[in-house]
């Protein structure tokens, strides 16, 4: 479908073509997104008075030593906590007690890999030493069997956030050496 429009061409029949695709998308409401089906379409509008939306891998305190991960991916596998998967909503990420509160402590995304430098997904998923969600004193880790990457830095009782998109994870396999990137998606 092409809703190109170039000078002196008619805007109405893209903008009908747009409709069409848009009614055909099956549109689902959700958190702060309200859909109201009159007799000429349907109109789209935020909720106000909704939830506030926050992206992937946005990471909020849930208690005094625990967080909470909103869904994130990484190669289309959803990590898991305690082998509950992130958009449980009782799901978790306890945070241990600093023993230098002025140094910085990362929320990482663990990715455990075997020796051809692919994710272990085990035949009933992805399990806690697959691919999870820690936090760590080291925010990097892009060789050998594991890799850390950092999503959001805390120091003290201050969160920052670092990432806000999904990831890619590769493996360059070089004689008996792993290196990880990560990638957005």
């Amino acid at each position: 479908m092409s809703l190109t429009a170039l000078p002196n061409t008619p805007v109405l029949p893209a903008w009908n073509r747009l409709a069409r695709a848009v009614e055909g998308l099956r549109i689902i409401g959700g958190d702060g997104i309200n859909l109201v089906q009159t007799r000429n379409g349907i109109v789209i509008n935020q909720d106000r008075h909704g939830p506030a939306f926050h992206g992937a891998w946005h990471v909020s305190r849930a208690a005094e030593d625990r967080l909470r991960i909103a869904r994130g991916f990484v190669n289309a596998l959803e990590p898991v906590i305690n082998d509950r998967p992130i958009s449980d909503p009782d799901c978790t990420l306890t945070v241990p007690r600093a023993k230098d509160p002025a140094k910085p402590r990362w929320v990482c995304i663990r990715v455990k890999v075997d020796e051809d430098g692919k994710m272990t997904a085990r035949p009933g998923g992805i399990t806690e030493d697959d691919l999870t969600l820690v936090v760590s004193d080291v925010p990097f880790v892009h060789a050998g069997e594991q890799a850390r990457h950092p999503i959001a830095c805390l120091k003290g009782e201050t969160l920052w956030q670092i990432a806000y998109f999904d990831y890619q994870h590769l493996t360059r396999v070089t004689g008996n050496r792993i290196t990880h990137f990560f990638s957005p998606a």
